[in-house]
């Protein structure tokens, strides 16, 4: 009787024992970014519907936290400045720097992450009178 009782006592102390290693479990992070732009950051490649394709390279904006600066905007070699959130990124109407000519820019994408890569789908992409949508894929 007492030995039931030992391999019983036994089992509920291992049945705790793992329910309370699963429930401290935390789910892995998704990432550790101090700020939304930070998963911004980086080179992409970038599809646009008309079958371009090209590289774009996001980097920090140094004079504003919530923005990044898109280096070969639209594959025009200028640079835009973008908002972001989370989830979104916006390119407010504004001239392209950085190239000779006047390019009025603006755009409107979405930021999710598939398998591990981040995606932004620009569901408004457009320079000038030219608009288009466009993929980028986060090298």
């Amino acid at each position: 009787m007492m030995e039931k009782r030992i391999k019983t006592i036994a089992k509920l102390l291992l049945l705790a024992f793992l329910f309370s290693a699963l429930a401290g479990c935390n789910p892995e992070k998704d990432d550790d970014f101090s700020l939304p732009r930070d998963k911004y950051v980086g080179s992409w490649l970038c599809q646009d519907a008309d079958g371009a394709g090209y590289i774009a390279n996001i980097s920090s904006d140094p004079s504003n936290s919530a923005q990044v600066i898109v280096k070969n905007f639209f594959d025009l070699r200028g640079n835009v400045t973008a908002i972001v959130t989370d989830e979104s990124i916006t390119v407010p109407n504004q001239k392209m720097q950085g190239i000779p000519g006047t390019y009025w820019c603006e755009g409107f994408g979405s930021l999710t992450k598939k398998g591990g890569i981040y995606i932004i789908y620009w569901s408004k992409y457009a320079v000038n009178n030219d608009e288009t949508t466009s993929t980028y894929t986060k090298q």
